[in-house]
């Protein structure tokens, strides 16, 4: 593992937790992983799909998190700062390598935390192997239906290579069509996609084979009948205690998805937020992160599956991290380095150690 140690900044009386940025091998393939905490149960983040990455949907999670738990937030193979992706990957190879990523980590059971896309990828880990997994929690998830986003229009899109990279094309080129293309699967879109963050996810497209990996899981998973990968009858086999959270106002994955999923998992808890599309740590940071601090915590208001949560203040000093760890960024002039330009996360890295058997804690 490469990295440097984590830092702390004292506000008042209290001792925040900061983001390091680490990379370590596994199966071969390189891993850019943020993390934070240094004591407590751990949390495993996975980030969706698209242009997402792990220092995009959870930038405002992690401080939070780390504040009780030991967070692991890594970059996907072909996403964010990690190698590309396998040309024969699958969601099943997606699924092996989340319990790939906890070996490497010297995690032997952990918290699984996923939006959309590794929704998808902790879903069928908690299926496989239950075990591991302390609590689990289904963030607007893919993989509970097998309904195509967009339809049809969608499935032909995916087969026209062409086209779809050129969608890719505009993205990277034009900043107006790149915030319309960002913000479309968003409900509430003040102050979510300010400059520095738009180009922070422009540097992260032209990456060499930006998008590819994507695009690949598109295709394998669009298919002429519906969605390929769909654990509807098998969610009565999950035991794990599970959350499921999910915006009001989802355009890519309904919100039935996740009322249904409730339905049929005997141990789990529902939040619906309003005013939110399809990505509520972005759009509704403090309500999100509220629910799932509570959650991961075993701190809820009743029995009640559908009951509101019960929260503890976060306290300042948090929503000081908030503003901290929004400012996170690619720099551009290092594309293996991560910026906090408030001064507070650790640097860089060159090079990478060979395949690691524990994490340092």
């Amino acid at each position: 593992m490469v990295g440097e140690p984590a830092r702390a900044e004292q506000t008042g009386a209290q001792t925040l937790p900061i983001l390091r940025d680490l990379w370590f091998e596994v199966k071969k393939l390189g891993i850019h992983c943020l993390r934070a905490g240094i004591r407590g149960h751990p949390v495993l983040l996975l980030h969706g799909g698209g242009l997402d990455a792990a220092g995009l949907s959870f930038r405002k999670t992690i401080p939070v998190l780390a504040q009780q738990h030991r967070v692991f937030a890594p970059d996907w193979p072909g996403f964010g700062l990690s190698d590309a992706m396998p040309i024969t990957w699958r969601v099943e190879e997606c699924v092996d390598f989340v319990g790939a990523i906890l070996d490497a980590l010297g995690l032997q059971r952990a918290s699984l935390v996923g939006i959309s896309m590794g929704g998808a990828f902790v879903l069928g880990f908690a299926l496989r192997a239950p075990e591991r997994i302390g609590r689990l929690v289904l963030v607007d998830s893919a993989g509970l239906g097998d309904e195509i986003p967009g339809g049809l229009l969608s499935y032909f899109t995916m087969r026209l290579p062409l086209l779809d990279e050129l969608r890719w094309a505009l993205l990277v080129g034009n900043r107006t069509l790149a915030r319309k293309m960002l913000c479309a699967p968003l409900a509430n879109r003040k102050h979510v996609l300010t400059e520095e963050i738009l180009d922070e996810i422009i540097a992260l497209a032209r990456r060499a084979g930006s998008g590819a990996a994507f695009r690949q899981l598109q295709r394998s998973e669009y298919q002429w009948r519906g969605l390929r990968t769909n654990y509807l009858h098998r969610l009565s086999e999950i035991k794990v205690p599970t959350l499921l959270v999910h915006g009001a106002e989802d355009r890519v994955v309904p919100v039935s998805w996740a009322e249904r999923a409730h339905s049929l998992i005997k141990n789990s808890k529902i939040e619906i937020i309003r005013r939110c599309g399809h990505l509520p740590p972005v759009e509704q940071p403090e309500q999100f992160n509220r629910i799932i601090r509570g959650f991961l915590l075993g701190q809820c208001a009743s029995p009640d599956s559908r009951a509101r949560f019960s929260w503890p203040s976060l306290g300042p000093g948090v929503h000081q991290v908030f503003q901290q760890c929004s400012q996170l960024a690619v720099n551009p002039g290092n594309p293996r380095k991560l910026d906090l330009h408030s001064g507070s996360v650790s640097g860089s890295a060159s090079g990478r150690a060979g395949k690691i058997s524990k994490a340092t804690p």
